[in-house]
């Protein structure tokens, strides 16, 4: 049975602090495509002051996508650039937004000269919109960006899931004006190397973090670090599935002091997806949680987590009583599957599990 995803941009409100389990749901906008509207967002917010940015995969004059903005009270939807593609303008994004000062800065997965996908800037009021980059794919550029770029200073750190002398992905850094676009390591794939980089980078000091989907002993994905020079690649773990390890993410990681968290899609006891920890010197590897899916838990987890104080919280695509997915999160004690889609589980078995 094909199931019907509403596309919806929401708010989640908590009230009587994180451990009440009250959520309200607030509707601010509902997408309806065509040429006056977005559709099928695909990735998360941009606050800028009290404004929120984003992006959507289709929608538009060409159904190439959008680029809106909207009040975080919900007024004031407006669409600030609808993509037609072809060689001067980007087509389809599959990530968000990333904010300096009153520019933004984004990709689209195909689109330009190639048709191999964009890097743009544009005003948060819609104006000055640049493409600063149009991959070419082959052995020298990237091809077929996904997700969102990350900034430190005047530089983008970003990935594709294909291109490189492997074809199967790079990592690259281009300046904020378009200038000293380099491709900073090319994915190889097999034992030694990721392939098929799906998250978004984060950066600790010099050294940029993410996954890659596939690669690695197992082909089943990898941790990787690199300095933001390009040297110094290493894996910090190879995903193995089965019961014992996940397997295949596909998002972004989270930093706290030395420790790494994230999700995998597959892997654990039911091959639902895992929420894992790994400490940056690649050390202390642990499953902090095992989705089994059903009415009780969630299952197969594509995004990343967003960290709270000491509590993580995500989503899972699908889980939950009509398996259309869940919103859980890991709390400092032991927990249960609540309600209202919202799942807790404990950090204390991850601590024990490395002591």
């Amino acid at each position: 049975m094909r199931r019907n995803h509403a596309m919806t941009l929401f708010v989640f409100l908590l009230l009587s602090g994180p451990l009440a389990w009250g959520w309200e749901v607030t509707t601010l906008h509902e997408f309806t495509g065509g040429a006056n509207d977005g559709s099928s967002p695909l990735a998360g917010l941009t606050l800028v002051g009290s404004t929120l940015y984003g992006m959507t995969q289709f929608g538009g004059d060409s159904n190439g996508g959008t680029i809106f903005s909207i009040g975080a009270d919900g007024n004031g939807f407006t669409l600030l650039r609808e993509f037609a593609g072809g060689g001067s303008d980007g087509y389809s994004p599959y990530g968000g937004l990333t904010a300096g000062g009153s520019t933004l800065y984004g990709m689209t997965n195909t689109g330009g000269d190639s048709h191999g996908g964009t890097i743009f800037s544009i005003g948060a009021d819609g104006s000055g919109f640049t493409l600063l980059h149009e991959f070419a794919g082959g052995s020298n550029d990237g091809l077929y960006p996904v997700r969102s770029l990350t900034l430190s200073g005047s530089t983008l750190y970003g990935m594709t899931i294909h291109g490189g002398d492997s074809d199967v992905g790079t990592i690259f850094s281009i300046g904020t004006d378009g200038n000293d676009f380099e491709l900073l390591h090319e994915f190889t794939g097999g034992a030694n190397g990721g392939a098929y980089p799906y998250g978004n980078l984060i950066l600790s000091g010099s050294t940029l973090y993410g996954t890659t989907y596939g690669g690695g002993d197992n082909d089943a994905g990898t941790i990787f670090s690199v300095g933001t020079d390009g040297n110094g690649f290493g894996l910090l773990h190879e995903f193995a599935g089965g019961a014992a390890d996940g397997s295949h993410p596909t998002s972004t990681l989270t930093l706290s002091g030395t420790t790494l968290f994230g999700t995998t899609q597959n892997g654990g006891d039911n091959n639902a997806g895992t929420v894992f920890s790994v400490e940056t010197s690649g050390d202390g590897f642990a499953l902090l949680h095992e989705f089994a899916g059903g009415g009780n838990d969630g299952a197969v987890p594509y995004g990343g987590l967003t960290l709270d104080g000491s509590m993580l919280y995500g989503m899972t695509r699908d889980g939950g009583d009509g398996n259309l997915g869940t919103i859980f999160i890991v709390t400092p004690e032991p927990g249960t599957v609540a309600l209202l889609g919202l799942g807790a589980i404990g950090l204390a078995a991850w601590r024990r599990k490395r002591m």
